[in-house]
């Protein structure tokens, strides 16, 4: 199993977490680099990685996170997709009511 920490704090955090249980900070996988990242979350709504490797990126949540929350990964700001290239590949999604 891979482990993944905060980029804040260094706490681990797991792939399903969308916020750091130690610091709050907001988390987002991104899958190019298949890594989860905390975020700064700007004003403007974009999101900036503080993962090394995506150090002063911006983002956004994929739809089905901000909307559904049922998706924790995030796409480019500069993105015209509003859905992840993983719900890209979903045609449904489970009846939410039913939780």
């Amino acid at each position: 199993m891979k482990t993944f920490h905060c980029n804040r704090c260094e706490q681990l955090v797991f792939f399903e977490n969308t916020h750091c249980e130690n610091c709050g900070a907001q988390l987002g996988y991104l899958p190019e680099i298949k890594q989860i990242s905390a975020f700064e979350v700007i004003e403007d709504g974009r999101w900036k990685s503080l993962h090394p490797e995506a150090k002063d990126q911006f983002f956004r949540p994929c739809h089905n996170y901000a909307v559904e929350n049922v998706c924790n990964w995030v796409v480019p700001a500069d993105s015209p997709e509003t859905l992840c290239c993983s719900c890209q590949l979903t045609s449904t999604i489970p009846n939410l009511s039913t939780r």
